[in-house]
């Protein structure tokens, strides 16, 4: 049998987007800032040694993320959970 890629085996002919597939290029990776906001500033806070910042503020604070506050250091740690429930006593 006639050998053909595996992306023309069923049709016999190349998937129609495949001349968009050829024309993309590699999106270019933009370096993260690492920059505190002003209150860290003002505490001589660094953004990979404030714990506030990865439980409270990287994932859970709209402006926080708006401003890009401490963008590398937020990317680099993993989701903080959200806290869970506790059982009241009867």
């Amino acid at each position: 049998p006639e050998h053909r890629p595996p992306n023309t085996m069923m049709t016999g002919r190349p998937p129609a987007n495949l001349q968009r597939m050829r024309r993309r290029q590699p999106r270019a990776l933009t370096e993260c800032s690492d920059e505190p906001n002003a209150y860290m500033v003002g505490k001589d806070l660094v953004c990979d040694e404030y714990p506030y910042a990865y439980t409270k503020l990287c994932k859970h604070n709209a402006n926080w993320a708006k401003q890009k506050f401490c963008q590398r250091s937020c990317f680099r740690r993993p989701r903080a959970s959200p806290p869970r429930p506790t059982a009241l006593a009867p």
